[in-house]
């Protein structure tokens, strides 16, 4: 299922945040930047991105089983004047890469 998030959703977001992070970046970073991502560094920019205006739409993805995927956020192009979209930011913990979120 996918539908727009609730801040009561921060921490599930923040959980699938910081793991798909450390998946997608540990090799390609600096460990000083990996380590400054921590599971409280992404539950307290949840907090603050779901509780104000930040200009862009978000949506969730729930497995079957109720359990948080992943999550995309776009928003109008932040280099543009013209009225085009931006994918800001798409997550897929893990656990669930290679796999149509379904099928589990």
């Amino acid at each position: 299922m996918i539908r727009t998030p609730t801040l009561q959703d921060a921490p599930r977001i923040a959980a699938v945040h910081h793991a798909s992070w450390h998946a997608a970046y540990a090799d390609l970073l600096p460990a000083a930047t990996n380590d400054r991502k921590t599971p409280e560094h992404f539950a307290e920019k949840w907090q603050q991105i779901l509780s104000s205006e930040t200009g862009s739409t978000l949506a969730i993805h729930e497995g079957p089983d109720g359990e948080l995927t992943g999550f995309v956020s776009v928003g109008k192009d932040r280099r543009s004047e013209e009225e085009v979209g931006e994918i800001w930011a798409i997550y897929v913990h893990p656990d669930h890469f290679g796999t149509s979120g379904e099928r589990d």
